[in-house]
């Protein structure tokens, strides 16, 4: 029994590790884009984050998700109708 304890405690520390290295990531991006406004805050979405989801840069910077990927959506409108 003190053997699957010892397991439990090593995959909830592991998921603990885990999610505080998340957080941290998360916070650091937070304080880079941290702006006042919605226009301001909208530019600040980058679809192709590797880590981060547009839903959660939306909830990080208190941005209404429809608003942030609208705003995705438009920008890479432009990027690719200005490469043709």
């Amino acid at each position: 029994m003190a053997g699957r304890d010892q397991r439990a405690q090593e995959a909830l520390q592991a998921e603990l590790y885990e999610q505080i290295g998340r957080l941290k990531m998360e916070l650091e991006w937070l304080k880079k884009k941290a702006a006042p406004s919605v226009d301001v805050k909208r530019t600040l979405i980058e679809p192709e984050h590797p880590v981060l989801s547009v839903r959660r840069q939306c909830e990080l910077i208190g941005l209404n998700r429809s608003s942030g990927i609208t705003h995705s959506l438009a920008s890479r409108r432009r990027i690719c109708t200005s490469c043709v």
